[in-house]
């Protein structure tokens, strides 16, 4: 468990919030991909808030934070994943990201990705497992249409020869 935790009995009710540390929340619009990915979009968003994902608490779960810089009429994406010091427990169970400001004014929109890592790797055995199984059903037809025609050119070789 780590030591940092937040109490916040108002995001319970939430999937994701996200949250000031006074207990207020922010604007947000919350899109769920799948059970295991998750985007958040905040506008007006402060220097630093937390964001709770009420899903059980596991150190499996990552957030990349995105966002757009305007610099000389021109806008720069930035993409930064945040470290695991930044990843809480909340309410003794949920998981909670701080979110810092990488910038030193507010930012007026912030994409948030969350997604859990260890369902990559279920992901690929299923497709590693699909392409396994077409193989051997491709390989198991051309064995078969083989064997059949090597075993009726054989017999017609050996009904020529008597």
């Amino acid at each position: 468990m780590p030591a940092r935790a937040i109490e916040n009995e108002s995001t319970v009710d939430a999937d994701v919030s996200p949250v000031l540390t006074n207990g207020s929340h922010l604007s947000s619009q919350v899109v769920r991909v799948n059970p295991v990915r998750w985007i958040v979009n905040v506008t007006n968003a402060p220097a630093n808030f937390y964001l709770v994902l009420n899903q059980s608490f596991s150190s499996g779960w990552q957030a990349t934070l995105e966002w757009q810089a305007d610099t000389a009429s021109r806008l720069i994406a930035h993409e930064v994943r945040l470290g695991s010091s930044d990843h809480v427990e909340a309410n003794e169970f949920a998981n909670a990201w701080y979110i810092k400001s990488p910038l030193s004014a507010n930012m007026s929109h912030i994409r948030i990705v969350l997604s859990y890592a260890p369902q990559n790797f279920v992901s690929i055995g299923y497709e590693l497992s699909v392409a396994a199984i077409v193989l051997i059903l491709l390989g198991g037809t051309i064995g078969w249409r083989f064997r059949t025609r090597w075993s009726s050119l054989k017999i017609a070789r050996d009904s020529a020869s008597l």
